[in-house]
C-alpha cells in the first residue's frame, strides 16, 4: 500500500470537513430571488453528515427564470442553511439555460424535512472557489466522474484529488443525470495508479449502469486490478463468478490479495440486472479483508448475494501497479458493454441510510426534494432594488436610519428616506419628513435624524429611483426614542 499517499488523502479530507462545516457566514438579504428546498422524501432515521444533494432548478419551478440571475450565468448563485446565514459548498454538473441544471449541494445534517435555500439574483459577484476545488465531496469521497454532459463527454473527476483521467473512446450518451458514458466493449477511462488502497481501508464504490448485454464474460465497472504476475486489486462488475449464463446481468466484486491469483475473495448478487433499465450499484466494504464485511446495494437495497468460489477472507495487500479504472480492468481486459453514470469511490464505509438516500434522491428527485416557489426579495427588473434595516444610537431627540441598495438595476439610483409618526407606506406625501441621500451604489447606507420628540415611536422607509422607475422597500420599520433624561442633583 502507498500509505503516504493514502495518508495525505485524509488529510486532505479532513481539511475539506473542516472546510465544508465552516464556509461563511454571511448576510444573504441582498439577494434578490430565493427559494426554499425541503428535504420531505428522506425518511431514515439517521441524520447524514455533509450528504451531497443533487438539486435541480428549472423553469419547471414556480417563479424561477434564468434571466434572474446578474452575475455571469450563475455566478451569483449560493446555498444556505435554514437561518440563510451559513453558506454551503456545492458544485454546477451542468448549467442549461434552455433546459434542466443539476446542481450538488453539500448539506450539513441531512435528516427529514431538512431546509435549505437557495439565492440568486445579486450582481457584481464571483463564483466561490468551493464549486470547483472539490469541497462539496467529502466524507472519503476521493474519485467522483460526473460524466456531463450528453452531447461532449468530460472525464473530470470532481473531487479535491482531481485525478487525471484519460479517455480510452468512451462516447457522450444521454445518462441518468444529465450525461453519461457510453462503453463499447473496448473504451474506458484510465484515472492513473495514485489511489492504491491495500484492503485494510474502508470503501465504497458505486456507479450508476445500464446494460442489456448477454455476453458470458466478466465486465468491469470500476476496477483497480493487476492481472498479470502476482494478481492484486479489486472491481466491481457484472458476471464476476463463474462466468456462465447464471451469472449475466450480476452485481459483483471481487478482493485479491498481492500472492497468487487463487489468493481472492468474491461474491455476487443472486439476481440480474442486465434489463436495459439504469441501476445503482453498491458495494461498501468495512477493510477487514472478508466478504463478511462486504455488502452489495443495488438501487439503494441491500442484496441477498451468493459465493461460488474464492475465499471468504484474504491476508495480504491488494496494493497493486495497475491504474484505476472505469469500464474495463487492468488495460482493455474484461470490458464493460453498457452506459455508466455517476462513478463514485469513497475511503469510507457509507451507511445503508447513506446508499438510499444516494439512490432515491437521483431515482425520484422530485420526491426526494421539495422546491417552493420563488420569491422576490427585491426588484431585479431593471429598476433598483433595496430593504429597510433597523434603527440604531437610538437617543431621546435622535436616532440612526439604516438601509441596504441591493441593487441599482440598469442605471444610476438615488436612495430617499422617509421618516415620521404615521406610517406613510408608499406614499411619498403621507410622510412628515423626507430626505435624499443621492447617488448611491449597491451596499449599505444610513442618515442620522435629530429633533425627534423624547419616549415616541416613529416609521421609517426608504425610496430609490432610477431611470427604470421607483421601487420602496418591502416594509416600513419603527422604533421608539428614550424618555428624556431629567436633571442630575448631586448632594454633598
Amino acid at each position: 500500500m502507498n500509505k503516504t499517499l493514502i495518508r495525505n488523502m485524509w488529510v486532505g479530507l479532513f481539511a475539506l470537513v473542516l472546510s465544508s462545516q465552516l464556509v461563511s457566514a454571511a448576510d444573504f438579504s441582498p439577494w434578490s430571488k430565493k427559494t426554499s428546498l425541503t428535504f420531505s422524501g428522506y425518511t431514515k432515521p439517521e441524520p447524514l453528515t455533509n450528504f451531497p444533494v443533487m438539486v435541480v432548478l428549472s423553469t419547471n419551478i414556480g417563479g424561477f427564470s434564468y434571466a434572474d440571475f446578474q452575475s455571469g450565468t450563475h455566478d451569483d448563485l449560493r446555498f444556505t442553511d435554514e437561518t440563510q446565514t451559513s453558506e454551503l459548498n456545492y458544485e454546477v454538473e451542468k448549467w442549461d439555460t434552455n433546459g434542466s441544471s443539476y446542481v450538488w449541494v453539500q448539506v450539513p445534517n441531512l435528516a427529514q424535512n431538512t431546509v435549505i435555500w437557495a439565492l440568486w439574483g445579486m450582481a457584481s459577484q464571483t463564483a466561490p472557489a468551493y464549486t470547483t476545488n472539490g469541497a462539496t465531496w467529502a466524507n472519503g469521497y476521493v474519485g467522483v466522474w460526473h460524466l456531463p454532459d450528453g452531447a461532449t463527454l468530460s472525464a473530470k473527476e470532481s473531487t479535491a484529488n482531481a485525478l487525471v483521467t484519460t479517455n480510452q473512446g468512451v462516447s457522450a450518451v444521454a445518462g441518468k443525470i444529465d450525461g453519461g458514458g457510453h462503453f463499447n466493449g473496448s473504451a474506458y477511462l484510465d484515472a492513473g495508479g495514485s489511489f492504491n488502497p491495500d484492503g485494510s481501508t474502508p470503501l465504497t464504490l458505486s456507479c450508476w449502469f445500464k446494460t442489456s448485454d448477454t455476453i458470458i464474460d466478466p465486465q468491469s465497472l470500476i476496477s483497480k486490478d493487476l492481472m498479470t504476475g502476482t494478481y492484486a486489486g479489486f472491481t466491481l462488475g457484472l458476471n464476476e463468478l463463474t462466468a456462465t449464463a447464471g451469472d449475466l446481468g450480476k452485481v459483483g466484486v471481487v478482493w485479491v490479495e498481492d500472492a497468487t491469483k487463487g489468493a481472492y475473495a468474491r461474491k455476487q448478487t443472486t439476481t440480474s440486472y442486465n434489463d436495459g433499465q439504469w441501476h445503482l450499484a453498491t458495494v461498501v466494504y468495512d477493510g477487514s479483508k472478508t466478504l463478511a464485511g462486504t455488502t452489495i446495494y443495488v438501487d439503494g437495497i441491500l442484496r441477498a448475494t451468493e459465493r461460488t468460489d474464492g475465499a471468504d477472507s484474504f491476508s495480504g495487500s491488494m496494493a497493486n501497479a495497475a491504474m484505476l479504472e472505469v469500464g474495463a480492468r487492468d488495460g482493455a481486459y474484461q470490458p464493460y458493454y453498457g452506459d455508466l453514470d455517476e462513478v463514485r469511490i469513497a475511503v469510507a464505509a457509507h451507511s445503508a441510510d447513506w446508499v438510499w438516500a444516494t439512490w432515491f434522491n437521483t431515482a425520484s428527485n422530485s420526491d426526494f426534494v421539495t422546491v417552493a416557489t420563488v420569491a422576490t426579495v427585491s426588484s431585479s427588473n431593471g429598476a433598483a432594488g433595496l430593504r429597510t434595516d433597523a434603527a440604531t444610537q437610538i437617543g431621546a431627540t435622535t436616532a440612526v436610519l439604516n438601509g441596504y441598495l441591493c441593487s441599482t438595476g440598469a442605471s444610476p439610483t438615488t436612495v430617499f428616506a422617509y421618516w415620521g409618526p404615521t406610517d406613510g407606506g408608499t406614499n411619498a406625501a403621507a410622510w412628515a419628513h423626507a430626505l435624499s441621500l443621492g447617488t448611491r451604489a449597491a451596499a449599505a447606507f444610513s442618515n442620522s435624524v435629530t429633533g425627534l420628540n423624547a419616549n415616541s415611536f416613529y416609521y421609517f422607509r426608504h425610496q430609490a429611483t432610477n431611470d427604470e422607475g421607483s421601487v420602496w422597500s418591502p416594509a416600513s420599520a419603527g422604533f421608539s426614542t428614550a424618555a428624556p433624561q431629567g436633571p442630575i442633583y448631586r448632594f454633598w
